[in-house]
């Protein structure tokens, strides 16, 4: 999951986007800070002609465009500086992997589980878990390493299950 910044900022300063960022937003972006500036700059002689002039109209005007354009500015700013993050970070999502699996021949887990009873459901799911946070890890490992490592089967019980699935595929499995 990704952080609460990283969420969609088409019309929201501060936030950005969870999928590629957009030319159309940056432009908006870049738009806000503009007028930002533009705004807080606008209060100088905003203020000057409320020094010399006796409107105090003037001084609300002047306050109102600094206050404005500061916060236009800086909530502009901080998003640009989170959008130029995400650019350097995101990646396009790789394609679906292909099923190179056949369905027909039974999985290693489900062996163990149901045909050799030398796990139950729970140690399985347990050993998958496991294995998802290795390969977070870099460690890509094949289930039966992770059920030895953890101590859930033994290496007979694995070499059975292997067996029996290399002779339903028709061809040796790694």
């Amino acid at each position: 999951m990704e952080p609460k910044d990283q969420q969609n900022d088409l019309f929201i300063p501060g936030y950005v986007s969870r999928t590629k960022p957009d030319i159309i937003t940056s432009i908006l972006v870049m738009g806000q800070v503009a007028v930002g500036i533009a705004l807080a700059a606008t209060s100088g002689p905003v203020f000057a002609h409320a020094i010399t002039g006796e409107s105090t109209m003037f001084w609300v005007i002047g306050g109102v465009c600094l206050v404005t354009g500061v916060a236009l500015a800086a909530a502009g700013l901080t998003s640009s500086r989170r959008r130029m993050q995400t650019l350097l970070r995101w990646k396009p999502r790789a394609p679906a992997p292909e099923q190179s699996r056949d369905p027909t021949v039974p999985m290693v887990g489900a062996l163990l589980v149901y045909k050799y009873q030398a796990l139950t459901e729970a140690q399985l799911q347990r050993a998958l878990e496991q294995q998802q946070k290795e390969k977070r890890k870099g460690r890509n490992m094949l289930l039966g390493e992770v059920l030895l490592e953890m101590g859930m089967v033994k290496e007979p019980q694995l070499r059975a299950a292997l067996d029996y699935q290399r002779s339903r595929s028709g061809g040796s499995r790694s």
